[in-house]
């Protein structure tokens, strides 16, 4: 690893594992995460979501700890379920992290104690995909936009 690299791993992993204990409910270390090597393979594997289909929309960060988002979570994983990597934008300086399903996400986390407004998260076969921004709207309302991709999931949609 080059100095340089070295110097970023160091100033970003602290609040990269606070991002990931919050996100996944889980106490995460430094020896749980991908090395950089592998993690760079899977982001080369998991880059090209542009021809597949996409379905979008945004709910009230507050609902996706509803039951019907629940419901909606738990239709995902039926159709196509396994290990899901989550990706933060410091991923890529520190490795990446999996969980077993999304089943296992903690979805009540909240976000004013994380640094990053984006989660991505990827299927282990790389077929599937969500991107979750997080946003204030024009109102100050914290809201959450999120894109489906993939093969099955986004033809799962989400009943409000």
């Amino acid at each position: 690893m080059s100095l340089a690299r070295k110097i970023l791993y160091n100033k970003t992993i602290d609040s990269y594992l606070k991002d990931l204990r919050l996100i996944s409910g889980n106490i995460v270390r430094r020896g749980d995460l991908l090395d950089l090597d592998r993690t760079q393979k899977m982001r080369e594997k998991s880059r090209d979501f542009s021809n597949r289909e996409t379905y979008e929309f945004e709910i009230d960060f507050d609902k996706k700890a509803s039951t019907g988002f629940r419901s909606y979570i738990e239709k995902l994983h039926k159709v196509n379920p396994g290990r899901i990597f989550v990706w933060l934008p410091e991923t890529f300086d520190c490795g990446a992290y999996s969980i077993n399903s999304l089943l296992d996400l903690n979805w009540e986390f909240r976000n004013h104690e994380m640094k990053s407004d984006i989660i991505v998260l990827v299927n282990e076969n790389f077929q599937e995909k969500i991107l979750l921004d997080i946003f204030d709207n024009d109102v100050g309302e914290k809201r959450i936009k999120l894109e489906i991709c993939g093969e099955k999931w986004p033809s799962v949609i989400y009943q409000k």
